[in-house]
């Protein structure tokens, strides 16, 4: 029996979208019974706007803020009512969406880099999580929160963080130098794992596995790795007195994409098919890569991978400019076909 067609409905584009790069992009979580979806930008531009997604892809703004500086990163609070954003002014923001009002509730020495909410976790964290070019991951308690108050904890890292994720009672971070640090927000004073990462080049992105098993990431070199932090199965463990082994679930892979499509000039500059690997997401088990080939303006892909397997199930069109982020929306299936209208990406 012969597979129902899927309609291709055609990209479309947000209004009002920002002035420059877009730097986070992030679906708000969904109440009981709600069936409305919110999606917010921070960009380079300075500013931090709300749409209200349609079930059709189409956007309509609901609302806007804005930093000092160039805004590098986002998150929703898990009642969805606020934002955190963090930038290049050094300061981390709280803005209360329904009333417009935003709040500085803390500062960092350098560009704030990620920024998380930790309330739904559940753990001895405060919570809101930040992360800085400082070197620092600082906490800071929202109930308190107040311009110039000091961080509720600040715990040093291995370098500056590059990228990071939560999910659950795990933090896990990409430093300068090819460092990953992994933290048990239960204790988190100090990270419960350091290690080098496998790859050879500059980490950009890092993605925790829902289970909190494990993370994807993602370098300027365009591979992608798949490390394992929890236990590895019995058979794989050393025998009494030996060597450790690696675990045997960890390996890497490289995103490519065809220099065919890039445009007239501009395949010189596309050596090997190489792509940097400009974000990690991981949904459903599915990893979201958007990916930029080497040559600096030439064009761009996005491309679904299934956890497991590494089996490429989707890599829509190339754009005419580089995908900066991604984001899985709530409608989002898991489906061979991943139909379109289902994840919105951001172009520069």
């Amino acid at each position: 029996m012969a597979a129902a067609a899927v309609a291709v409905l055609p990209d479309l584009i947000a209004p009002n979208s920002p002035a420059d790069a877009v730097s986070s992009l992030h679906f708000a979580p969904r109440g009981p019974g709600s069936s409305v979806d919110y999606l917010c930008a921070s960009s380079w531009d300075c500013s931090v706007s709300v749409w209200e997604a349609g079930a059709n892809g189409d956007c309509v703004p609901r609302a806007h803020s804005a930093h000092g500086a160039p805004v590098l990163c986002t998150a929703w609070s898990a009642d969805a009512s606020s934002i955190i954003s963090g930038g290049c002014d050094n300061s981390v923001r709280l803005w209360q969406v329904a009333t417009n009002q935003s709040m500085e509730i803390g500062k960092h020495d350098a560009p704030v880099r990620c920024v998380f909410d930790l309330s739904a976790a559940g753990t001895a964290a405060p919570s809101i999580a930040s992360l800085s070019w400082d070197k620092s991951c600082r906490y800071w308690d929202a109930r308190s929160a107040a311009p110039g108050a000091a961080a509720a904890l600040t715990v040093p890292l291995a370098d500056k963080a590059y990228a990071a994720d939560a999910q659950g009672v795990v933090l896990a971070v990409a430093c300068a130098e090819r460092h990953v640090q992994i933290f048990d927000l239960r204790r988190p004073d100090a990270p419960v794992q350091s290690m080098a990462s496998p790859l050879k080049f500059q980490s950009r992105a890092i993605a925790l596995f829902p289970d909190q098993t494990g993370f994807a990431l993602g370098s300027i070199e365009g591979r992608v790795s798949i490390q394992y932090i929890s236990d590895p199965p019995a058979a794989a463990q050393p025998p009494a007195g030996g060597e450790p082994q690696p675990d045997p679930r960890n390996f890497a892979f490289k995103c490519t994409f065809d220099a065919a499509h890039c445009s007239a000039g501009r395949q010189q500059s596309c050596v090997g098919g190489c792509c940097h690997v400009l974000e990690a997401t991981v949904e459903a088990q599915h990893l979201f890569f958007p990916c930029a080939c080497v040559c600096p303006v030439s064009d761009c892909s996005f491309f679904l991978f299934v956890q497991a397997t590494v089996r490429a199930t989707k890599s829509f069109r190339s754009t005419a400019s580089a995908s900066t982020r991604t984001a899985p929306s709530p409608r989002w299936e898991a489906t061979e076909s991943t139909r379109p209208g289902t994840r919105t990406r951001s172009s520069v």
